[in-house]
């Protein structure tokens, strides 16, 4: 839609601040994926199979196989940003579990990706078992702007040792804002 159109029905301050919500097919960042895995619930709780370790851990489907080398559990407080950090020689699938509800973006940095330079967000868990396939050169990252702290398993293609490590500041090409709750 003309933007133009609002200045001739709306008071200025309201025509500059408006936006169209986005109804359309969703971005994507080449080689990422998130899925929905399924979870098998009943009176006592429920159960999600996240991997299967014979030899070389093979992932649920639909995701592509990751050689696993190490799987990891992290926990963000209320009201923290951790981000952006990426790798260079590291493929990761996040876990985001049902009870936990975060802001998680994406930024594709690579240079010959037919993606680079996009960003995307997503508001994962939130009774939701969701997989979030992140491939190296991708930047990463989360924020917990709830009021209860938010777990994340993550399975990744390489032991950790530091050297590839690497990070952005966290408002790095989205602003704050990007990691805030957002409302209409």
């Amino acid at each position: 839609m003309d933007k133009s159109i609002l200045t001739d029905i709306l008071v200025d301050e309201a025509a500059k601040a408006s936006h169209q919500q986005e109804y359309g097919e969703k971005k994507k960042i080449e080689g990422s994926m998130l899925v929905e895995l399924p979870v098998f619930r009943g009176d006592d709780g429920f159960f999600v199979e996240l991997a299967r370790l014979t030899g070389q851990a093979e992932t649920t489907k639909p995701l592509p196989p990751l050689s696993v080398a190490q799987i990891n559990y992290s926990e963000t407080v209320p009201d923290q940003i951790k981000a952006w950090h990426y790798h260079l020689k590291q493929d990761e699938i996040w876990l985001i579990p049902p009870t936990t509800k975060l802001i998680v973006g994406l930024l594709d940095l690579r240079r010959s990706s037919p993606t680079k330079n996009q960003v995307l967000r997503y508001s994962l868990g939130q009774g939701k078992m969701q997989a979030l396939l992140i491939p190296r050169g991708v930047a990463h990252g989360l924020s917990n702007p709830y009021p209860q702290p938010a777990g994340l398993f993550y399975l990744v293609s390489n032991t950790f040792d530091g050297t590839d490590e690497w990070r952005l500041p966290f408002d790095f090409s989205v602003g704050k804002e990007f990691w805030q709750i957002q409302t209409g």
